[in-house]
């Protein structure tokens, strides 16, 4: 797959070569990962000096969250990005009292290792800043260990895509895909009733709009996302390696190459001529999208009646306004296989409209933990001018959300998950909610 980090690929790959039943086998991996992830956000309560039945108590309620369950019972790569990613915060906690333990230093490799081949946002150049952060402690043996297990694990993946695809990075295909989502919204203006006052503001008028057009790709007025078939025929594409795989209606097609090419050129079509209108897409996503409740991916579909009143208390939980009143939107009856269920679609929504819907669905819980952290960060680097690794955890998360508004749209909330649970832990950990501690 050219458009994700390998860990994935190669896990789900692995279990099909040793069963027939790798389905199972996964959901029951991917069951004990989160057992083992809620283990390790109770130790890390406890190492924050929690009491213990609060430690227990922050660890059920996290464990049995609809956001936990529908990540659970998806295949998707955040749910092991959220046992790594708690898993290395555990062990850089448990630094501060065992510099000198292999044994830490050997699970902290390999939690990073596997965290930046997993989430292909957290870069091998990420991976290294943060060895450096935490080595200054660590005996010259201990040091050489970290480095190296990292290195061996980690750079191959680079290197191959290098050697192969003269790109370093782990996925070599799908950035401009999904940088074009961006500025999918200018492509729309194709119609002449669609973002009027937007497209005479820019470009004046209709005509001009059809004559930049005009400098776009063969793909400026395809949808994106196409499948790899749609793409060979509209690129009339013929494959230069004969492999299986590649030929396959997949996104492991070679022809995801050539369609980056034409998505980088519209990107930079519309970026360079007018950067204005990229910039008030991300706006809109941070906005909009950012702080969106996680627990309405998918739970649209049938299963979500089934869990109504655990979802209608989690909405209270995270102050979400539709927890009390839920705007009558036009709903239509949508079906997977047998099943059917009444969604929203928020494509034939106006902009009026998108804002309700987004604002019902906000976390206004989560708005108020991060404001809370960003101004926590800013007293320390501008006042306190003191970093722990804390601060460093912060700071990461911070460039994760750039990259999350800038990259992603509609499915911020998915790519989040892993990091609103451990910003939760942090927000009480620097709170001054005596009844939590000791």
């Amino acid at each position: 797959n050219h458009n994700q980090a390998p860990f994935l690929n190669l896990f789900i790959g692995l279990m099909m070569k040793i069963t027939s039943k790798y389905i199972i086998v996964i959901q029951l991996i991917y069951l004990i990962f989160g057992f083992l992830s809620f283990v390790l956000i109770y130790f890390i309560c406890r190492e924050f000096n929690f009491k213990e039945k609060i430690s227990l108590i922050i660890t059920i309620i996290l464990m049995i969250f609809p956001t936990t369950i529908l990540y659970e019972n998806h295949l998707y790569k955040e749910y092991l990005t959220f046992f790594f990613l708690v898993y290395l915060f555990y062990c850089t906690i448990k630094l501060n009292r065992n510099y000198d333990s292999f044994y830490y230093v050997f699970f902290i490799s390999l939690s990073l290792s596997l965290l930046c081949i997993t989430r292909e946002t957290f870069h091998i150049y990420w991976g290294y800043l943060f060895i450096f952060l935490i080595i200054k402690n660590f005996t010259l043996k201990n040091k050489i260990y970290l480095i190296l297990i990292f290195t061996i694990i980690v750079s191959p993946f680079y290197i191959k895509n290098l050697i192969l695809f003269n790109k370093f990075g782990l996925s070599v295909a799908g950035v401009y895909e999904h940088l074009s989502q961006k500025v999918d919204y200018v492509k729309e203006m194709k119609d002449p009733k669609r973002h009027v006052s937007l497209r005479n503001y820019t470009f004046g008028t209709y005509e001009n709009y059809q004559r930049f057009k005009k400098k776009g790709s063969i793909l400026y007025d395809k949808p994106l996302s196409l499948r790899a078939h749609e793409y060979q025929k509209i690129l009339n594409h013929k494959n230069k390696l004969n492999n299986k795989l590649l030929n396959s209606n997949t996104i492991f097609n070679e022809v995801y190459f050539e369609v980056e090419k034409h998505r980088k050129k519209d990107f930079f079509l519309i970026f360079k001529e007018h950067p204005s209108l990229f910039f008030l897409n991300v706006s809109n996503s941070l906005l909009r999208h950012l702080f969106f409740s996680s627990d309405y991916f998918s739970f649209t579909k049938p299963n979500a009646e089934k869990m109504k009143p655990l979802i209608k208390l989690s909405d209270c939980i995270k102050l979400t306004p539709i927890c009390i009143y839920e705007f009558d939107f036009k709903k239509k009856i949508s079906s997977i296989g047998k099943n059917s269920y009444y969604s929203v679609d928020t494509g034939l929504l106006s902009y009026q409209e998108k804002i309700i819907y987004s604002f019902q669905h906000t976390n206004f819980l989560l708005v108020i933990i991060y404001i809370s952290l960003l101004i926590y960060l800013i007293k320390n680097i501008f006042f306190v001018k003191k970093l722990d690794i804390i601060d460093f955890w912060l700071l990461t998360f911070g460039y994760i959300f750039i990259v999350l508004i800038v990259f992603e749209d509609g499915e911020i909330s998915r790519h989040r998950f892993p990091f609103d649970y451990l910003s939760f832990l942090i927000f009480l950990k620097i709170s001054n909610f005596k009844f939590l501690r000791k």
